[in-house]
C-alpha cells in the first residue's frame, strides 16, 4: 500500500500552480480553503446517493456560514452516478455569486497526482469520506485539522481504524451546529471548540508529527487495508486492529 508522502515538509515544496485560481494562491490573508476528500461507497463502509447530496450541502455550508473555498475532489473509483449526483448538486444549490468558492475535481478526468498533492498543500482544513484508509492517513499526515464523513457507517476494521485515530485526536467528525456556530475557542481546562465539529468541547488534536515518525499510523492502515483486502478476496471475518494500539 504505498502511500503518498504528505509530511508538512513535503507539502512546503509542492508546486500549487495547476489549482485554479484562486485557490493556487492560498495564503494566510485569504479565506480558508477546505479540501473534500470523496472515495466511493464500499462493504466496509456504504454510503448513496443521498448522502453525496448531504456532502456538498456540507460544501455550501461551508462556503456560506465559514467564508471557506472548497476543493472537491473525486476518487477515480467513485461510481458515475455518484458522480453525477455531485455535479448537479454543486450546479443546484451553490448560487451563482459562490461559484468561483468551490472546484470539482474528478481524478478520473485528470489524473495527474499532483493535483492531489497540491489540494492537500493548500488546505486549512480536509475532509474525507470514512471508506479511504489511505486518503485519511494521508490527511492527518499533514498535520493539519482532519474531518471523517460517515464513520457510523464503517464496519469491522475500517470502524476501529477511525476509533483509533478519533480516540488519540487525529480527526473529528464533521458536523456542523444547526444554529449559528461557535467561535473556535480553548476552554480553562485545555479543551476547544470547534465550528466544524460543533458536537462538545474536544480535547487538543494529537501529534501527528509523532504518530508518523513512530510510524504507528502508517502500521495501523497498513493493517486496515490488508485485511479490507482479503475480505474481498477470501471473505476473513474481521476482528478489529492491534496494530498501534497502545
Amino acid at each position: 500500500m504505498p502511500l503518498t508522502p504528505t509530511t508538512p515538509a513535503r507539502l512546503a515544496s509542492i508546486d500549487t500552480s495547476m489549482l485554479p485560481e484562486p485557490f493556487a494562491s492560498a495564503g494566510p490573508s485569504l479565506d480558508p480553503i477546505v479540501t473534500v476528500l470523496v472515495g466511493r461507497s464500499t462493504k466496509q463502509c456504504r454510503w448513496y446517493s443521498d448522502d453525496a447530496k448531504k456532502v456538498v450541502d456540507q460544501c455550501k455550508r461551508m462556503i456560506e456560514t465559514h467564508n471557506a473555498r472548497v476543493l472537491l475532489l473525486c476518487s477515480a473509483q467513485l461510481p458515475d452516478h455518484i458522480r453525477k449526483v455531485l455535479t448537479d448538486r454543486v450546479a443546484s444549490v451553490i448560487p451563482d455569486s459562490h461559484r468561483g468558492d468551490i472546484h470539482l475535481h474528478d481524478a478520473r478526468v485528470d489524473v495527474d497526482d499532483r493535483v492531489y498533492e497540491a489540494a492537500l498543500a493548500v488546505a486549512s482544513r480536509i475532509v474525507v469520506t470514512a471508506d479511504q484508509e489511505v486518503g485519511t492517513t494521508e490527511a492527518v499526515a499533514t498535520g493539519k485539522p482532519t474531518y471523517t464523513l460517515f464513520t457510523s457507517r464503517c464496519k469491522g476494521t475500517l470502524s476501529h481504524f477511525h476509533r483509533w485515530l478519533h480516540d488519540r485526536g487525529l480527526t473529528r467528525h464533521l458536523r456542523f451546529s444547526t444554529s449559528r456556530p461557535r467561535a473556535a475557542v480553548v476552554t480553562s481546562d485545555g479543551r476547544e471548540t470547534d465550528p466544524f465539529s460543533d458536537i462538545g468541547d474536544h480535547p487538543p488534536w494529537g501529534d501527528r508529527v509523532e504518530l508518523m515518525t513512530s510510524g504507528d499510523l502508517e502500521k495501523v492502515a497498513r493493517v486496515v487495508v490488508t485485511k479490507a483486502r482479503n475480505i474481498k478476496v477470501q471473505g476473513k471475518r474481521v476482528v478489529g486492529v492491534e496494530v498501534g494500539k497502545r
